[in-house]
Parts: structure tokens; sequence; C-alpha cells
């Protein structure tokens, strides 16, 4: 009898772990999907950088309306330069990967 009650409740251990660690894969998948998800969608936004940086200074630096004011101008300068720096090397990505498939379509088979 007590064979029975043993092995009865190292199936029920067995269980309870099993179900513990499916409850943190769910939680864990759940948890970095919604953080790769923000992340994904505001690298996406690339107009968003100039309020990001000066977001960011602001808080890190404690920087005063007037302070942030000043610095502005040239946060907005970067940004721009980002901007074009992104879809330069946009553009020459897509070129490379077009001439890439162009030499294979024209190898023999």
């Amino acid at each position: 009898m007590s064979f029975e009650m043993n092995r009865a409740l190292q199936w029920k251990l067995i269980a309870g772990f099993l179900l513990v660690f499916v409850a943190g894969g769910i939680t864990g998948a759940f948890v970095g999907g919604s953080y790769a998800r923000y992340h994904f969608f505001e690298l996406r936004h690339p107009e968003r950088v100039g309020g990001r940086m000066k977001d960011r200074l602001r808080t890190e630096l404690n920087l005063t309306p007037e302070q942030l004011a000043k610095i502005s101008p040239i946060i907005d300068k970067t940004t721009v330069q980002l901007r074009d720096i992104r879809r330069d090397t946009g553009r020459r990505v897509h070129q490379i990967i077009a001439d890439a498939h162009g030499q294979m379509a024209s190898q023999p088979h």
C-alpha cells in the first residue's frame, strides 16, 4: 500500500513540476514577446529618434526647459543626418541584394 501511495505522490510531483515549467515558459514567452514587440516598433519609427534623444538627455542630465531648447536644434540636425544615413544605407543594401540576385540568375543551372 505505501509503495502505491509513494508512486502516486511521485507522479503528482512530476506533474506539478511540469506544470510549473510550462507556466514559466508561457510567461517568459509573453514577457519576451512584449519586450521584443516594443523595441521592434520603436526601431520602425526613426522619426521618433529626436524625441527619444531629447527625453533621454533631459532625464539623465536633469536639463531645464531652457537648456533643452538650446540643444534642440543640434538634436534636430542630428536626427535629419541619421535619417539620411539610414535611407542611403537601405538603398545600398537593396542594390547589393539586387546585384547578388542578378548574378545568381545569370549562373548556368
